[in-house]
């Protein structure tokens, strides 16, 4: 998963999920039976302008928040829409293993994308619930698609990798996607002039007088509800 965003791989508490290596022999097993699987991985990416350690304790808290969710998505909504879910720890990502509808008919992008989005806003709102908005804006959580289809002349193997790589791939043209999206929102704001600063002073209160000012951006939209926001946008 190659890309320019820098990356933390930390421990995780693995909750009641499994990882990737453990489930494999269960997961092509399943594949080889239904013929046709969906997968959803769930990449965990630092935004840019920050370091690494300054934001290590905010990671590992977020991958486990997220642990905490699937785990529970599982137990509560496995046959959500007729579709199983099967969730695992891969790295930086977890991975969703959806099985086709139970009336018979294939899976198609429609039911992935359904889901997708389902997931998608249903963990989002976990995460704000759980955690500091503040913590929650230093990752992007990007969910990726793809489906895979058993072949019995090809190693199961080899088609369940090359579909979490084009699942990885899809996450993380999301975040290319998204980079881009706010770029030309702050393109729009410093044309229209709605970006502005106020200065706070700073006091030597022994001498009782003005030593400087502190620069204050305010920028009133709803895509960076944060200045820090919008400084990471600019680098």
């Amino acid at each position: 998963m190659a890309d320019s965003t820098r990356t933390i791989v930390a421990p995780v508490a693995e909750q009641e999920l499994g990882t990737l290596g453990l489930q494999l022999e269960h997961v092509e097993a399943r594949l080889a039976e239904m013929g046709e699987q969906g997968i959803l991985s769930i990449t965990v990416l630092q935004r840019e302008g920050r370091q690494v350690e300054d934001g290590w304790e905010d990671y590992d808290k977020t991958l486990k928040c997220i642990a905490e969710f699937l785990a529970d998505y599982q137990r509560s909504r496995m046959r959500d829409d007729d579709l199983l879910i099967e969730a695992v720890i891969e790295g930086n990502s977890f991975v969703l293993f959806i099985s086709p509808p139970r009336s018979g008919r294939s899976l198609d992008l429609v039911d992935l994308t359904r889901v997708r989005h389902r997931l998608s806003k249903s963990l989002q709102r976990h995460l704000l619930r759980s955690m500091p908005r503040s913590a929650v804006q230093q990752f992007g959580v990007y969910v990726g698609g793809s489906l895979v289809r058993y072949d019995p002349t090809v190693d199961c193997k080899r088609i369940i990798h090359r579909s979490l790589d084009a699942a990885f791939a899809d996450a993380l043209s999301q975040k290319r996607a998204e980079t881009r999206r706010l770029s030309l929102h702050l393109n729009r704001i410093l044309q229209s002039g709605r970006l502005s600063s106020v200065y706070q002073p700073v006091v030597d209160l022994q001498r009782r007088e003005v030593v400087g000012f502190e620069a204050l951006t305010r920028v009133s939209t709803a895509h960076f509800p944060t200045p820090d926001l919008l400084f990471r946008v600019a680098n």
